[in-house]
């Protein structure tokens, strides 16, 4: 598991410890952390939004911009499911802080005890959790898409690995393959009915013989070797529907 954290606070001795205390976890476990260390909450906002962080630690008392706030502009960046713990020496905060959802406090000064119990609850609540949304690299840029916009997935076969993501109201063009997503998104009803292809049965009205028929009437071809297991799914999928 690889996470992307962004931490925040005006204090760099602070910012050494957590960032000690992070690589000490990251070697005992298996978890990989990208780590990126702001001592001024404009600049984070401006990282994350260029590629998203799942976790941010906040330091709350800071100059120009607090940490408060930095967490409420966090949750406006349509990302309702970042994690973000505060770092603080006043726990008097913790009441100001319900309306942007924090997940843990760390009062200062932090014990790595306090550090290894926070992300262990991280990590147990994102292998107990299903992902609403993925991000996608297109055009040196990181697009955050919610899974449920995406229709179907296609290999643009003279660009490996690029593929063309079709979505509910546009289409774009990333990096990516066919069997990076297939692992990820397999929870979510995803199917791979023929190389080259990802499809949302979601959006599979019906399965015919040698096809997959879309709501907007496009047809995916099904391998005569996965047609069993296609229908298999879309059964399963419309049965839970109904119940």
């Amino acid at each position: 598991m690889k996470l992307r954290v962004g931490i925040c606070d005006d204090e760099e001795s602070v910012i050494w410890v957590l960032q000690q205390y992070m690589e000490r976890y990251q070697m005992q476990k298996d978890i990989e952390f990208e780590i990126e260390s702001f001592t001024n909450g404009k600049e984070l906002l401006q990282s994350n939004q260029k590629n998203p962080y799942h976790i941010a630690l906040l330091d709350v008392e800071m100059p120009e911009i607090d940490g408060l706030e930095v967490a409420k502009k966090l949750r406006e960046d349509v990302q309702d499911d970042i994690i973000i713990v505060f770092v603080t020496s006043y726990p008097k905060y913790m009441q100001d802080s319900f309306d942007v959802q924090p997940f843990q406090f760390l009062v200062k000064p932090i014990q790595y005890e306090q550090m290894e119990k926070l992300f262990r609850d991280i990590v147990h609540r994102y292998e107990h959790s299903r992902i609403t949304k993925v991000i996608v690299e297109t055009d040196g840029e990181k697009r955050v898409i919610q899974v449920r916009d995406i229709v179907y997935m296609k290999t643009l076969k003279d660009k490996k690995p690029i593929l063309q993501y079709v979505l509910q109201n546009e289409t774009i063009t990333g990096e990516g393959t066919i069997q990076q997503w297939e692992a990820s998104l397999q929870s979510y009803a995803f199917i791979s009915p023929c190389r080259g292809y990802l499809v949302n049965l979601k959006y599979v009205v019906a399965v015919e013989r040698l096809g997959l028929r879309l709501v907007d009437g496009m047809t995916i071809p099904i391998s005569r070797r996965r047609v069993k297991m296609v229908q298999d799914l879309f059964l399963e999928k419309t049965m839970v529907v109904m119940n």
